[in-house]
């Protein structure tokens, strides 16, 4: 990455931090890029993700199969940390103390990381650093240790135990979800006719209200399958519906798509083509392959479950637009579009 193409990259982060301070009607939609960013896969925030992942990783659980704890959900949680990120996206300043604990340590093995690493490495760098005495403080500017792919297991996994029979409600949820998504998919077609904007990243409606993308049809379906399922398969734990997304790495562009989670089992479900997979065991058969969504999209890409892998329904990555049902338009758009007898509260939070 050229210095002029960095210094760009915090340009547009300071535009970026300032936009998600007004509110949702005041924002400019656009950014003037005056250096161009690198065409496809590429996150403006990539560097400091990487960075921040690492000194910070004694917080997170990134590796965790079914619940992970990754760098975004501590931003999401932990103003002080986020607070530190936008300085580091804005000015490439990262400073720590003793009193960080563990995070100052990792800062400081970065740092070391930086300046052993040799003139012309393309990943690693720094631009200036002020270690206090006895290193009680530690000041860096432009510290990057690149953009990494996310995290993998290093340790093989052993051979699964066999795996159970499938229980009779599991069965039983398994075809009142196949019944839920029948009506889904006629539902979604009969929109799609009247609405050209589903699933267009960069289309807007008539009103200048962002179209609906995958993310969003992630968590719609999955809610309403989890209300389907409470009223057609009574007795069974409550579904969980989650976000499972495809991408490269810390890459911004992708595809999403609905992950349950229902006792000791689990599907993925692509709302856009209906694909589906499961039920699996939660335990026993996980990770899942990620080849049956990719290959459908991105023959041949190499694309790969994104970081994080999947996260909570009414959640998303700070870089991700809010959820469709935090936009009030969106709720006036879509709820008077539901099938006759499906309630507003079978897709909303």
């Amino acid at each position: 990455m050229t210095e002029d193409l960095r210094a760009e990259l915090r340009r547009y982060a300071a535009w970026y931090w300032d936009q998600q301070d007004l509110p949702q009607e005041l924002r400019d939609p656009a950014f003037e890029w005056q250096v161009q960013p690198p065409a496809g896969e590429f996150n403006p925030f990539g560097e400091a993700l990487t960075l921040f992942s690492r000194i910070y990783s004694g917080r997170l659980r990134s590796l965790d199969p079914v619940t992970p704890y990754t760098l975004l959900n501590l931003l999401a949680d932990d103003p002080q940390v986020m607070a530190r990120f936008r300085t580091y996206t804005t000015t490439g300043l990262l400073d720590t103390t003793v009193e960080d604990g563990d995070v100052h340590c990792r800062h400081g093995e970065a740092l070391v990381e930086a300046l052993l690493a040799p003139a012309s490495d393309p990943v690693m760098g720094l631009d200036d650093a002020l270690v206090s005495e006895g290193a009680a403080s530690i000041a860096t500017v432009g510290l990057r240790l690149g953009v990494m792919p996310p995290l993998v297991n290093p340790f093989p996994d052993p051979p699964p135990p066999p795996l159970p029979d499938l229980p009779a409600e599991i069965q039983d949820a398994d075809r009142a979800m196949k019944e839920a998504e029948e009506i889904f998919r006629r539902w979604l077609e009969a929109l799609r006719q009247r609405h050209f904007c589903l699933y267009q990243y960069d289309q807007w409606w008539d009103d200048g209200v962002s179209g609906f993308d995958c993310d969003d049809f992630a968590e719609f379906l999955g809610r309403f399958l989890r209300w389907h399922v409470q009223r057609h398969a009574p007795g069974q734990p409550i579904l969980e519906p989650r976000i499972l997304q495809m991408r490269k790495g810390y890459g911004i562009s992708g595809h999403a798509v609905t992950l349950i989670f229902l006792g000791d089992y689990y599907w993925i479900i692509d709302p856009n083509t209906g694909l589906r997979r499961g039920p699996f065991h939660r335990y026993l058969e996980w990770p899942p392959d990620a080849n049956f969504i990719a290959d459908r999209y991105w023959p041949g890409s190499g694309y790969e479950f994104g970081y994080p892998m999947h996260y909570p329904a009414d959640w998303r990555p700070f870089y991700e637009d809010a959820p469709w049902h935090s936009d009030p338009s969106q709720r006036e758009r879509i709820l008077p579009e539901l099938p006759p007898g499906i309630p507003p509260d079978s897709v909303l939070p």
